[in-house]
């Protein structure tokens, strides 16, 4: 089950850990239900508490059983909470990608773009944008995100999401310029 990930601990501390798991994977995953309501992440979550278990072994095996259930039951929470967090962030993305997303208004691109372009120019050369542009622009400009959470969003680096959204606006004008031109 753990040989791949308990193979520095020795015999008797590995016997210690199966019989742990055997005593509290089913209340583990029992707790963590609790919190995601799916069977599938709170094994998940149980797994990873056990993990947490075998790394910190040598400090968890000298706590009395009374202590051992509040620390793992503090675990199990925290876990629970940051993978309910990372679910948020994956339906956050996710949403970014809806028909809703395509449909959204990019408003206070550049007070240059609100004033030189009418509404309607705005929204179509929004459209012609390719779904990256779209959601860097969407995210930066109408979910008021910071750069940080724009670049861990699209897969870029923090320092480049500035220049991207600089690069997305100037393809915007560029687009509407044509379009006036025509």
């Amino acid at each position: 089950m753990f040989t791949a990930v308990v193979d520095f601990l020795d015999n008797e501390d590995m016997k210690k850990v199966e019989a742990m798991y055997r005593k509290y994977y089913a209340w583990l995953r029992k707790r963590a239900m609790s919190h995601v309501d799916d069977i599938t992440k709170s094994e998940d979550i149980a797994q990873t508490v056990m993990l947490h278990v075998v790394r910190y072994f040598d400090s968890i095996k000298k706590v009395d059983e009374k202590q051992l259930m509040c620390y793992l039951a503090v675990i199990v929470d925290n876990t629970a909470k940051r993978f309910l967090r990372e679910e948020a962030k994956i339906a956050q993305v996710q949403a970014l990608n809806t028909a809703e997303f395509e449909r959204a208004e990019i408003r206070n691109v550049e007070e240059e773009t609100e004033e030189k372009f009418s509404y309607e120019a705005l929204k179509t050369a929004y459209e012609n944008l390719d779904d990256r542009d779209r959601q860097l622009l969407f995210m930066r400009y109408s979910l008021k995100l910071e750069d940080e959470q724009i670049a861990e969003a699209l897969g870029i680096k923090k320092d480049s999401v500035r220049m991207a959204a600089h690069r997305s606006i100037k393809k915007l004008k560029n687009i509407i310029e044509k379009e006036d031109a025509v």
